[in-house]
């Protein structure tokens, strides 16, 4: 599928790489010039983990398994966490779930790096143990050294967790 602009073009093939070509504008007519590869939009390494529903008491690590991979992909999922190797990538995590107090409260989510938590990546939304709530958030983070992500429940109680998940795509 093409993308063509006024002064220039962009196309993305099945296997995400990104094309562009230079149009010629001769008032009335278009001259389009071969188009060429310029970039890998991403490498294709990419790795997403859930949850099933469970329970998990506050400040715990929510578990998470491997769901599903790019082939030959080096990330990997291991002791709830997802592991990448030194690089950049867009990490996508969140959750769905419940708070085990009946009274209207806060369900939040919490990401961690190397057992540390990224400060300003968490998400919350009001809850209750009949109302659920969804939270998600994409960020872009510079691996400098191997990194093990995880997602904690934050929430200040226990929570019924119906799905979380953390996603990674390596874009350099």
């Amino acid at each position: 599928m093409c993308c063509f602009f006024y002064n220039k073009n962009c196309c993305c093939s099945r296997n995400r790489v990104y094309f562009t070509s230079n149009f010629a504008d001769l008032e009335d007519s278009f001259i389009i010039r071969p188009i060429t590869a310029v970039s890998h939009a991403c490498s294709g390494n990419g790795i997403y983990a859930s949850s099933s529903s469970t329970s998990v008491g506050n400040q715990t690590i929510i578990p998470i398994t491997a769901s599903a991979s790019t082939p030959g992909t080096t990330l990997s999922v291991s002791n709830n966490t997802l592991n990448v190797p030194t690089g950049v990538y867009q990490i996508s995590f969140g959750a769905s779930g419940t708070i085990t107090n009946s009274s209207a409260s806060t369900f939040a989510v919490q990401l961690y790096a190397n057992g540390v938590l990224l400060s300003n990546e968490t998400v919350s939304s009001n809850a209750s143990s009949t109302l659920p709530a969804s939270l998600s958030k994409t960020i872009i983070y510079n691996a400098i050294s191997p990194t093990a992500f995880a997602l904690y429940n934050v929430s200040g109680e226990s929570a019924n967790i119906a799905n979380a998940f953390i996603t990674a795509q390596k874009l350099s």
